[in-house]
């Protein structure tokens, strides 16, 4: 998981000039890129919740990045969140953006590895992933601590890119470079169907799973970042080199490209875990 954390402490600052504070894609009702860079993205995490979370909730969010979803939750919902990732810069300046909008300690954040967060049992009321889940291989393991820590009768909400079909072998050759090409930008991936995904919930003790594509309305996003990297390329260039900054333009292309042809797409999936009654009712023998 080294890789993971290096990669994304390299890339967030230029990314938050790309992609504004939330760095992830964005919901487009009409399925155009007209919309604000930071207000598509806002939606998206609207999109989310399948309810809005309570004043005052405790929240997890793994894989917080740059801390912009944790900031949204607390500043619209009040809820205390805790946000948790690999890369340490990102951390250390997410925090710091916590104290400046003097949100902190309400909205702290902490240098942990999804799969073994160290919180006690119970600790939220919510957990909530925005395009992490696909950097972990294990997420049966990801998901059995999201559900370990939830409090009884808990959610957990979750985003991110799937695959929306297997290629054959020619298709996986034909694709060879652009996966390269994806993998050097974002960092090395491992997608699933939404079926895996709700496999893998209900494997880990979640009920009430509810899978959404929304391939179509997310598509437009790699163009808009496209034309934010290009838009503000003199930004952007403090931070990447030439070569950075070109396989990130060349990897939005490719990455509108795959999903327009419905190779990988968008999905939202919310769960919850059982209240205590509900769990005596699942181990009663039939």
């Amino acid at each position: 998981m080294e890789d993971i954390a290096a990669h994304y402490d390299q890339v967030s600052q230029a990314w938050s000039i790309i992609m504004g504070e939330r760095q992830h894609f964005g919901f487009y009702p009409d399925s155009t890129p007209s919309l604000d860079l930071n207000i598509a993205s806002q939606k998206l995490v609207e999109e989310l919740f399948e309810k809005n979370p309570q004043s005052h909730e405790k929240v997890l969010e793994v894989g917080c990045g740059a801390g912009g979803t944790a900031f949204f939750l607390h500043e619209h919902f009040h809820c205390e969140v805790t946000g948790i990732a690999l890369g340490k810069k990102e951390i250390e300046s997410a925090n710091e953006s916590s104290k400046q909008k003097y949100f902190f300690p309400k909205v702290q954040f902490f240098q942990r590895d999804g799969q073994d967060n160290g919180f006690e049992n119970e600790s939220f009321h919510h957990v909530i992933m925005l395009e992490s889940s696909l950097l972990i291989p294990d997420k049966q393991k990801l998901f059995q601590e999201n559900f370990r820590v939830l409090k009884a009768g808990g959610c957990f909400s979750l985003c991110d890119q799937i695959r929306l079909r297997n290629l054959s072998a020619a298709e996986m050759y034909k694709q060879g470079k652009n996966f390269e090409r994806l993998q050097a930008c974002f960092g090395r991936t491992k997608t699933e169907t939404l079926e895996s995904y709700e496999q893998l919930l209900k494997d880990a003790g979640f009920v009430d799973i509810h899978c959404r594509d929304i391939s179509k309305q997310t598509l437009p996003s790699p163009l808009a970042w496209k034309k934010s990297a290009l838009d503000n390329k003199n930004k952007v260039l403090e931070y990447f080199s030439e070569e950075q900054f070109q396989i990130f333009v060349d990897a939005c292309g490719i990455l509108h490209q795959v999903m327009e042809a419905g190779i990988l797409g968008y999905g939202i999936l919310t769960a919850r875990k059982p209240d205590y009654g509900e769990k005596a009712r699942l181990r009663k023998p039939a």
